[in-house]
């Protein structure tokens, strides 16, 4: 795999891996921990994955690429088949759809790289000139930086009581002053 697809590989875990640690917030307990164990492997393993000359665990990779996306599935079944408006709200459709975006680039570019090792397609891949390098790199980290910004803007915090953001600054014994 050459060195432009391992850095967009670990751009992508990295991003979902931020996105899932900043889903613990306002999540059940019983979401939170898996997300932030998960999290906390993704980033790890992009961080790998960058200073590596080959990729960690690939196998291992792909499972843990597609096993959140088969428990929100699930989750989101639960919610609407049984109605529990409370796991409904925590999964929000945009943080954990490009974190599904995300993992589908990990899990799909580790299976094509498997299927062309399978084939004896998969040459080893010659460095890339250090302009192409950077740019792609660029390239990778502003698609990256783009849509886990955008999915961290979407999370939703834990609930307040105030639906305006001077309720929450409003204290009762100051009334009047």
């Amino acid at each position: 795999m050459s060195a432009i697809s391992r850095s967009w590989l670990a751009f992508a875990a990295a991003g979902v891996g931020i996105i899932h640690c900043a889903l613990i917030i306002g999540a059940p307990v019983g979401l939170a921990l898996p997300l932030g164990i998960l999290g906390i492997l993704e980033l790890g393993w992009g961080l790998l994955a960058f200073t590596r000359d080959q990729l960690p665990a690939p196998r291992a990779a792909i499972v843990v690429a597609l096993a959140p996306l088969v428990a929100w599935g699930a989750l989101v079944a639960a919610a609407s088949t049984f109605h529990i408006g409370a796991l409904g709200s925590v999964l929000d459709v945009a943080p954990w759809g490009i974190a599904a975006v995300l993992q589908l680039f990990v899990a799909g570019s580790l299976a094509r790289h498997f299927r062309r090792v399978s084939d004896g397609t998969d040459a080893t891949a010659s460095a890339p000139s250090v302009a192409r390098y950077i740019t792609a790199l660029v390239v990778g980290a502003l698609v990256v930086f783009v849509l886990t910004l955008t999915a961290l803007a979407t999370i939703n915090g834990p609930a307040t009581e105030g639906n305006d953001v001077d309720d929450l600054f409003d204290i009762p014994s100051h009334v009047g002053h």
